[in-house]
């Protein structure tokens, strides 16, 4: 006779986690890495950053316990970043919208480049794009379906 498997399936355990890390962030546990951005720091788990970014898990493959993240991204669209990281949740005022794409442009985060993207697209609204000036091409084809001019 078989034994009885039991499955157990906690419905918000990826949430939980990541929150709980986060709380071990904001209290200074168990970060083993620093994010310099000129000159405020930052500390984290690596695996949440190799996770969340591209750019970070480049770095740590490479070994690398700080990061320093190029001095053009502002630095509160980094910390927002990492925010989202381990929330899954950014906040992205109009005003903003740049800074946290050149952030995330950077840092290679997909989805944040993709959605700011998109917000700055919305914010320029359908604008009627100013006619081009014609080419020569069209110039000289114009010049062959014009009737002569007939000189006095």
């Amino acid at each position: 006779m078989a034994e009885a498997v039991h499955y157990i399936h906690l419905q918000n355990f990826s949430r939980s986690l990541l929150e709980t890390l986060n709380g071990q962030r904001l209290g200074g546990h168990f970060c083993d890495v620093t994010v310099r951005i000129r000159e405020a720091t930052l500390r984290a788990h690596r695996c949440v950053l190799a996770a969340g970014s591209p750019f970070f898990h480049d770095k740590l493959l490479l070994g690398h316990s700080a990061i320093e993240v190029p001095p053009v991204v502002p630095s509160g669209a980094v910390r927002q970043l990492v925010e989202f990281m381990y929330s899954g949740c950014l906040v992205v005022a109009q005003s903003e919208a740049l800074q946290i794409l050149t952030a995330a442009s950077i840092l290679q985060i997909k989805t944040v480049i993709d959605e700011c993207t998109q917000i700055i697209s919305q914010s320029r609204g359908p604008k009627a794009l100013p006619p081009a000036p014609p080419s020569a091409a069209q110039h000289k084809l114009h010049e062959l379906l014009m009737p002569p001019a007939e000189h006095d």
